[in-house]
């Protein structure tokens, strides 16, 4: 029940919902027909690659002020979105695809969806966790004081263009208006809220820090020089932090082959040193919408000299 639920908390608690919808999204209808008036519904379950997506979108009011986010990934401008792309059918057709516990099905099975709200710490590569470090921020920008906070979930079902050409394209052919809030919460907050460093912490057993701190700075100095990437171009990265995740690895090599013995000399080739990169994203620099921090596990490699 309602009343077992927190609705006030602190600056220094980590905040966490659970958004619940009456009905599987599929089951709810995305328009009617002109001729009859009856109701038009999306396909029954989507599978991954099928040109169909559905994004949620998560709305906010800060005392009773919608927070509307000046650059999004959606003209909608929700200050976080969060895409399901389907279903792995696992070699099976999506017309005998049967929703079932084992795996998320946001559209055609799932009635509920967890709101990471206030973290202290984020896990960079779920792309909902930082979404959510955008409403941290808002919060911890706040005056001093209690305030009033207003969560809506929405969502639309978006349609890729390459699946709009084909000419048995079922309903719909174009990506739908964003709906009408879902899911809807309350709750107080009193700031201030402390933001924490949202990047993984180093571990402490590779490397001196002095060491760790030179490499990551001369990796993070090339990934600036080098921010074109393959078929990234014309988008450009922009480097905003590097964390070394492992020690130097030594990949070795047989070179060396003495006719009689048989003696194999091995030497080291070159050396490696994973790491995640964490970019910045614009358009200004090419990219669709703005996505403030997106993460890669990479690997730098010297060659032996």
């Amino acid at each position: 029940p309602d009343s077992d639920l927190l609705a006030d908390f602190s600056g220094s608690d980590e905040i966490f919902g659970r958004a619940f919808w009456p009905q599987p999204i599929s089951r709810i209808p995305i328009g009617k027909s002109a001729k009859t008036g009856n109701p038009l519904y999306g396909p029954k379950a989507f599978s991954k690659n099928s040109g169909y997506r559905l994004e949620f979108l998560v709305y906010v009011s800060i005392d009773g002020q919608k927070q509307d986010r000046l650059i999004s990934l959606t003209p909608e401008k929700s200050l976080v979105e969060f895409t399901s792309y389907g279903v792995n059918l696992n070699g099976k057709s999506i017309e005998t695809y049967k929703p079932s516990s084992n795996q998320v099905d946001f559209y055609a099975f799932n009635q509920s969806i967890v709101l990471h709200v206030s973290e202290n710490q984020v896990d960079w590569t779920d792309k909902w966790q930082m979404g959510s470090q955008r409403l941290k921020a808002l919060l911890s920008e706040l005056p001093a004081g209690k305030h009033s906070i207003q969560l809506e979930l929405r969502y639309r079902l978006h349609v890729d263009s390459h699946h709009r050409d084909q000419p048995k394209s079922k309903f719909p052919l174009l990506t739908t208006d964003v709906s009408e809030p879902i899911a809807r919460g309350d709750f107080n907050i009193t700031t201030p809220v402390i933001l924490h460093p949202i990047f993984p912490i180093r571990k402490i057993n590779i490397l001196a820090v002095s060491e760790a701190r030179k490499i990551e700075a001369e990796i993070k100095s090339y990934l600036e020089r080098a921010h074109d990437w393959g078929s990234r171009v014309p988008k450009k990265e922009r480097p905003v932090a590097v964390v070394l995740g492992s020690d130097w690895n030594a990949y070795q090599e047989e070179v060396f082959r003495r006719c009689g013995d048989c003696i194999v000399k091995t030497v080291v080739v070159h050396h490696s040193i994973s790491f995640d990169g964490f970019f910045y994203r614009t358009p200004e620099d090419g990219w669709y919408g703005e996505k403030r921090i997106v993460g890669f596990n990479l690997v730098a490699h010297v060659k032996d000299t």
